[in-house]
C-alpha cells in the first residue's frame, strides 16, 4: 500500500494541482491531508474543494479552524492574519462547517496523523526544538507519526536507549529501527526550508518505507494571484525564496 501524505496547502492552487498530478503518477492507494488547506494565499475555496474531493483523510490545522470561525487573531502576525481574513471572506458557510468538523488526530495501523503535535494538539504547538519533540513523543504510541505545521520537512527519531536524533529528509528512507519516528512532511503551498518546490511524502506501511517528493510548480502564477487578490506582497515574495 502507498499513502500520499501532504500538508499546509495554504490556498496555493498552482502548487496543489502540481502535487496532485505527481501523486497520480505515483499510483498511490490513499491520500491524506494534514491540515492548513486554507490561509495565506489566494485560492482558499478552490483548494478546499480539491482537497475534500481527492483526500481519504483530512486533519484540521490552525488556519483551517481560524478561517472557519470568528476567533480572535491577536496571536497571528499581520501577514498570517491577512490570509485568514481573506479566507474567511472567500469560504462559504458550508465550507466553514466542513473545516470545523475535521478531526485533530487520526490513528491508522502503525501510524498516526496530526497537524502540529500530539502533545495538546488543540494548542498548535510547533515541533521545531528537542523539547517540543520530546513532549510530542510522550504522547506518541505508534511507531510512526506524521505532522506538518512548521512547513519544514524533517524526521525526528527517538529510541529510549539513545538521545533524540533528527534525520535529514531524503528521497528514500527506511523507518524500520525499533524506536519511534515523527515525520514532518513539509508543505505544499509555502515551504520554508529554502527550497521553493512543493513538498510531500509517500509512505508504504508494509515496508516502513518513506519517500520525500519535491515538485516544481508555477510560482509566478501563484504570485500573480496573491497580488491580484490584494494580499500582502511579502506572501508572494516568500514563495520564490522558499522561506
Amino acid at each position: 500500500m502507498k499513502i500520499a501524505i501532504f500538508s499546509d496547502v495554504h490556498s496555493n492552487l498552482p502548487a496543489l494541482e502540481a502535487v496532485l498530478r505527481d501523486i497520480d503518477e505515483q499510483k498511490v492507494d490513499a491520500r491524506v491531508c494534514l491540515g492548513d488547506t486554507v490561509g495565506y494565499n489566494a485560492s482558499p475555496s478552490e483548494c478546499l474543494e480539491r482537497v475534500r474531493t481527492v483526500s481519504d483523510t483530512v486533519i484540521q490545522g490552525n488556519h483551517d479552524l481560524y478561517s472557519a470561525t470568528d476567533e480572535d487573531l491577536s496571536d497571528f502576525n499581520p501577514v498570517a492574519g491577512a490570509g485568514v481574513e481573506y479566507s474567511r471572506k472567500n469560504l462559504s458557510p458550508a465550507q466553514k462547517d466542513w473545516l470545523r468538523s475535521l478531526p485533530l488526530v487520526k490513528a491508522e495501523g502503525d501510524h498516526v496523523y496530526v497537524h502540529a503535535s500530539l502533545y495538546s494538539p488543540e494548542d498548535w504547538i510547533y515541533v521545531s526544538s528537542p523539547l517540543e519533540a520530546i513532549l510530542h513523543f510522550r504522547e506518541q504510541k505508534t511507531p510512526v507519526a506524521f505532522c506538518g505545521h512548521t512547513h519544514r520537512p524533517l524526521v525526528w527519531y527517538l529510541d529510549n536507549e539513545q538521545p533524540l536524533d533528527t534525520l535529514r529528509p531524503r528521497e528514500r528512507m527506511k523507518l524500520d529501527q525499533p524506536g519511534r519516528y515523527l515525520v514532518n512532511v513539509g508543505s505544499v503551498g509555502q515551504v520554508r526550508d529554502g527550497d521553493p518546490r512543493a513538498c510531500y511524502v509517500i509512505y508504504e506501511p508494509e515496508k516502513r518505507a518513506l519517500h520525500y517528493r519535491r515538485v516544481e510548480y508555477s510560482i509566478t502564477t501563484a504570485q500573480r494571484e496573491i497580488l491580484a487578490a490584494g494580499l500582502p506582497p511579502f506572501l508572494a515574495m516568500r514563495l520564490q525564496a522558499g522561506m
